[in-house]
């Protein structure tokens, strides 16, 4: 580990060893096949009821388990609502969790409509682009953003080589990468130009792909996560937060804009995601370690208006300033 003033940079965490299958892919499978019948028949208001119905069996099938997870996200910072428990917390970003997975269903039925989704910030990928290096967009990951964020950027006619992983999507197991995760990738894919996947065999043969991207002055996306072979802690009002280096060393090496890119849930099916203003990245450790505290102000101020739409209160992303060493 390396460390700058209260920046702190740690190994990545290695990736886990896939199982072949894992039992939380039977629990997986039969969770899509109600939200199937959702997303088929019910309209928004409904489904996010039994939506919500399903993360209260979902907690109640936990039992001490579910509470000791809520109470865990709680002392990471997730905020509570007067008189709220941890448990039912928990119940909230399952329920909207599952809203997203809907709408991910939803967009295999010609019958149904999808989200409804607005972008502001274009201006800011237009800009990148009239420089000539490309734009690196730094997506933050929060409720419907997978789908919303990449509908967003297509309809408005920028095609984005997106960096992914195998196990993006519902399952950890080697089966479920085959069988279960392209539920979610092929109907992303549709709004991409290409994705780019970090595999075990080659795992620079993506970040290639972004490069040659780049180099043809085009625009390539990450998703703000946590594991990575560089992480960074950095300091996040009274705890700290993990940011990995990908997206910011991509676009300094490349000389490109670095965006960060939040999408916002107004309602069940409907979502504004904004491109954000540069985010300027000098030489050196310190022009990092500034470009990664910029980010956390960021979203320290996306999550006031919306903590409970974040992914990373889940993913381990944020927590208390005695863990910085990871």
């Amino acid at each position: 580990m390396s460390t700058e003033g209260d920046h702190h940079r740690v190994v990545g965490r290695p990736p886990r060893r896939q199982s072949l299958v894992s039992v939380l892919d039977a629990l997986v499978l039969a969770e899509l096949a109600f939200l199937a019948l959702l997303a088929a028949f019910a309209p928004r208001p409904v489904a996010g009821q039994g939506c919500r119905v399903l993360a209260w069996a979902r907690g109640a099938a936990g039992g001490q388990r579910a509470a000791q997870y809520g109470r865990h996200l709680v002392r990471n910072g997730l905020p509570l609502a007067p008189e709220e428990s941890p448990a039912r917390a928990v119940r909230d970003l399952r329920a909207r969790e599952y809203e997203s997975r809907v709408e991910t269903l939803r967009g295999y039925l010609p019958w149904r409509s999808r989200p409804k989704v607005t972008l502001t910030g274009a201006e800011h990928i237009r800009a990148g682009l009239a420089a000539g290096n490309g734009a690196v967009l730094w997506v933050v990951q929060s409720t419907g953003s997978d789908l919303a964020a990449k509908i967003a950027l297509h309809s408005a006619g920028f095609e984005v080589t997106h960096l992914s992983r195998p196990t993006h999507g519902y399952s950890g197991s080697r089966l479920g990468v085959r069988f279960i995760n392209p539920v979610k990738t092929r109907l992303e894919d549709r709004y991409l130009l290409a994705r780019a996947v970090i595999g075990a065999d080659s795992p620079t043969a993506a970040l290639r792909q972004l490069h040659r991207a780049l180099a043809a002055n085009g625009v390539v996306s990450f998703t703000a996560v946590d594991h990575a072979a560089t992480v960074t802690t950095v300091p996040f009002g009274d705890r700290r937060l993990r940011v990995a280096e990908g997206a910011p060393q991509t676009a300094r090496g490349r000389g490109a804009s670095l965006l960060p890119v939040f999408t916002e849930r107004l309602r069940a099916g409907e979502f504004r995601v904004e491109v954000q203003a540069p985010i300027a990245i000098a030489a050196g450790k310190a022009g990092m370690d500034a470009a990664l505290t910029d980010f956390a102000a960021r979203l320290a101020a996306y999550l006031e208006r919306n903590a409970r739409d974040w992914s990373g209160w889940r993913n381990g992303s944020v927590a208390p300033k005695s863990g910085a060493g990871g």
